[in-house]
C-alpha cells in the first residue's frame, strides 16, 4: 500500500504535469495565433477584398475581428443578426431590417451584421460567442438546412481562422467544439502546405497518374460508374466511401456531422439563455422546387424537428419552411430576391413587435411603413434601368438572376450589352433572363398564408411590386435589344398568301411552318402555333443574309437571333406553365 507521502508526491507530480500541459497548450495556441492564424486571416481578407468589397463588411462589420465596436449610444437598442450568405442577397436582409427600424424609431436601433457567406454552425457559434462583447440587447439567428451540413474543404469555406485561436472566443467555446469539428484538423493540412512545396502540389502530382488510370479503368468498366477511389480529394477520401455527393440538398451529413453542428447551436442558445439575452431562432426557407436536385423529404423533416428541439431555450422559434412564400428566392433555392429579403426583414420586425421590443407601435403602422418603404418601380429602379448600358467588364462573372434589385438589374443589362445579338453567350444570358421574367410575370402565385393578417397583406404587397418590376425589366430588355437589332429587321407579311405550309410535331407540340415570297426577292419563314400565334420568323435574303428571330419573351418582340440551324423554340411554346427550375 502506498504511503500518504507517496500518494502526495504522485498528486503533486500529476498537478505539475497538468500545469506543464496547459502551459504547452497555451504556448502552441499563441504560436498558431501569431503564425498560421494570422496568415490565414490575411489570406481571407485579401480574398474578400478581391472578390467583393461588400463581403468585408460581413467580417464583424467594423473591421477585423479583434476590434471592438464603439459603445452604444444612450438609449440605443442593439440587434445582432447571425446567418450565412442568405443575409447578403436581395440588397442585404440586415440593410432592410435597419431601414425599417430606423423609420420606426430614428436613432434607437443598431443592427449588427455578423453573417457571412459560406459559414456553418461552428462558425455561427464562434461569432455568437464573440458578440457577447458587443452589449447586444436581442439576437436573431437565421439558420437553414445548409448550415447544419458537413463543412467544405478548408480552402473553399468562408472560415474564420483566427476565431479558433482568439482568446476572446476560444476560451468561451465548449470542450465538445474542439472534439466534434473535424475541420480544425484541416488547419494542419494548411500549415503543411505552407512549409512543404511537394505537399502543396500533391494534387497536381497525383493527377499525373490518377487521371490516366481512371480513364483506363473506365474503358474496361461494364456499367460506366465513376471511379471514385482514385478521383477524390485525398484529405477527405475517408468521409465519402461512395464518392463525393454533389447534391447540396441531399447531403447525408457524413460522420454524424449534423449531430455535432446541432450541439454547437445548442451551446450557443444555452449560453444566451444563461446570459439572459433574448434570441429569436429562425429556420430560413429553402425552395426545393428551384433546386436541380430532388430533396430527401424525410431528412428535411427530421432536420426541422431536430432544430425545433434544440431551439427550445430560445425566446422564440419560427420555422419559415412551413409558411414562408418560398417563391421569393432568386438564382437558386436558398438566396432571396430583393422582395424576399424585404419580407424576411419585415417578419423580423413583426417578431420584435410581438415580444414587446418596439413599444406601442401598432401593426397597422408597421404595415404602412412597409408599404411606403418601397414602390413597385421606384426612382432608384428607374435610374438603374435607364437605357444606357456600357458593356460589363467581366461578362462571364457570377450573375445574380434577380432583376428586382436595381444593381443586379443594371448588371444583367450590362452583361447582355457585352455580347453581340445572335452569339451563343448572348442567347444564353437572354434565355436565362426570359425564364426568370416569365416566372414572375406569368406564374400563378399561390400562398396559403398564416394567422397574421398584417403579414399576409405584406406578402401580397410584395408580390404586386415583384410583378411591376419584372414587367418594367422586360420592357427595358425589349427596347434595348430591338435597338440593337435595327439592321436585322423582318418585314410583315401583309396580306400575302404562303407559298407553302406544313405542320410538324416538336416535343409534343404542333408547329405550323409557312413560307412566303416577298416583293423584295427575299424568302420569309414563319413558325406559329395552330392558333396562329407566331413565335419565330426567318429571312433568306436575296443578298445572302440568312437569320431567324424568336419571340423568346412571349411579347411579340422577336429579340433572339440565330442561324436556322441553331434556332430553338421558346420555352413558353413548349411549356405553357412557367418553370421554376431556373437556378444555377
Amino acid at each position: 500500500m502506498a504511503s500518504a507521502e507517496t500518494f502526495g508526491n504522485r498528486t503533486a507530480q500529476a498537478d505539475s504535469a497538468r500545469v506543464r500541459s496547459w502551459v504547452i497548450l497555451l504556448v502552441l495556441l499563441f504560436i498558431l495565433n501569431g503564425t498560421l492564424g494570422f496568415n490565414l486571416e490575411l489570406d481571407r481578407t485579401d480574398f474578400l477584398n478581391f472578390n467583393s468589397a461588400s463581403w468585408v463588411e460581413a467580417d464583424y462589420r467594423k473591421g477585423i475581428d479583434d476590434e471592438f465596436l464603439a459603445p452604444k449610444k444612450p438609449g440605443q437598442y442593439r440587434v445582432l443578426y447571425l446567418s450565412n450568405s442568405h443575409a447578403f442577397t436581395g440588397g442585404m436582409v440586415t440593410a432592410h431590417l435597419q431601414g425599417f427600424l430606423e423609420s420606426l424609431a430614428p436613432g434607437r436601433f443598431e443592427v449588427l451584421n455578423m453573417a457571412e457567406p459560406g459559414i456553418f454552425a461552428p462558425d455561427i457559434l464562434q461569432r455568437g460567442m464573440r458578440a457577447l462583447d458587443y452589449d447586444i440587447d436581442v439576437a436573431i439567428l437565421g439558420t437553414n438546412y445548409i448550415n447544419f451540413s458537413d463543412r467544405m474543404r478548408l480552402e473553399l469555406q468562408a472560415h474564420s481562422a483566427r476565431s479558433f485561436f482568439n482568446t476572446g472566443i476560444a476560451g468561451r467555446l465548449p470542450a465538445g467544439f474542439w472534439l466534434r469539428n473535424y475541420d480544425i484538423g484541416l488547419y494542419g493540412t494548411v500549415l503543411t502546405q505552407r512549409i512543404s512545396h511537394l505537399y502543396r502540389n500533391r494534387n497536381a502530382l497525383r493527377n499525373l497518374w490518377e487521371q490516366p488510370l481512371a480513364a483506363a479503368l473506365r474503358t474496361v468498366s461494364t456499367d460506366n460508374r465513376p471511379v471514385f477511389f482514385v478521383e477524390m480529394e485525398q484529405d477527405e477520401r475517408w468521409r465519402f466511401p461512395d464518392g463525393y455527393d454533389n447534391n447540396l440538398f441531399q447531403w447525408n451529413l457524413y460522420a454524424s456531422g449534423r449531430r455535432g453542428h446541432m450541439k454547437d447551436m445548442e451551446s450557443l442558445l444555452n449560453t444566451y439563455a444563461v446570459q439572459d439575452i433574448p434570441l429569436i431562432a429562425l429556420n430560413l426557407p429553402i425552395d426545393f422546387g428551384k433546386s436541380v436536385y430532388t430533396q430527401d423529404t424525410d431528412d428535411v423533416n427530421l432536420f426541422r424537428q431536430q432544430l425545433k428541439s434544440v431551439a427550445s431555450r430560445s425566446t422564440a422559434f419560427v420555422d419559415y419552411q412551413a409558411d414562408f412564400p418560398v417563391a421569393f428566392s432568386t438564382y437558386d433555392a436558398l438566396h432571396t430576391t430583393r422582395h424576399g429579403a424585404r419580407l424576411h426583414a419585415f417578419s423580423m420586425v413583426l417578431q420584435l413587435k410581438e415580444h414587446g421590443w418596439l413599444g406601442d407601435i401598432s401593426e397597422e403602422q408597421l404595415l404602412d411603413m412597409f408599404r411606403s418603404s418601397d414602390q413597385g418601380v421606384s426612382q432608384a429602379y428607374l435610374d438603374a434601368i435607364d437605357g444606357n448600358y456600357p458593356p460589363h467588364p467581366n461578362p462571364f462573372g457570377f450573375r445574380r438572376y434577380d432583376p428586382s434589385e436595381p444593381a443586379n438589374a443594371r448588371e444583367l443589362m450590362q452583361q447582355l450589352a457585352a455580347f453581340s445579338p445572335g452569339t451563343a453567350n448572348h442567347n444564353y444570358i437572354l434565355g436565362r433572363l426570359a425564364r426568370v421574367i416569365r416566372f414572375w410575370t406569368e406564374s400563378e402565385f399561390r400562398y396559403a398564408g398564416n394567422d397574421s393578417a398584417t403579414w399576409n397583406l405584406a406578402v401580397v404587397t410584395e408580390m404586386d411590386n415583384a410583378r411591376q418590376r419584372m414587367a418594367h425589366f422586360r420592357q427595358a430588355v425589349t427596347e434595348f435589344e430591338l435597338q440593337r437589332l435595327a439592321a436585322l429587321e423582318i418585314p410583315e407579311t401583309g396580306g400575302l398568301e404562303p407559298d407553302a405550309q406544313e405542320e410538324m410535331t416538336v416535343q409534343g407540340k404542333t408547329i405550323v411552318r409557312r413560307v412566303f415570297s416577298l416583293p423584295t426577292g427575299d424568302t420569309m419563314v414563319t413558325l406559329s402555333l395552330p392558333d396562329g400565334r407566331i413565335f419565330g420568323k426567318g429571312i433568306s435574303g436575296a443578298d445572302g443574309r440568312v437569320f431567324y428571330r424568336a419571340d423568346i419573351l412571349g411579347n411579340d418582340s422577336f429579340i433572339q437571333v440565330s442561324s436556322p440551324e441553331e434556332f430553338s423554340i421558346p420555352e413558353w411554346v413548349i411549356n405553357p406553365e412557367p418553370n421554376s427550375r431556373w437556378g444555377i
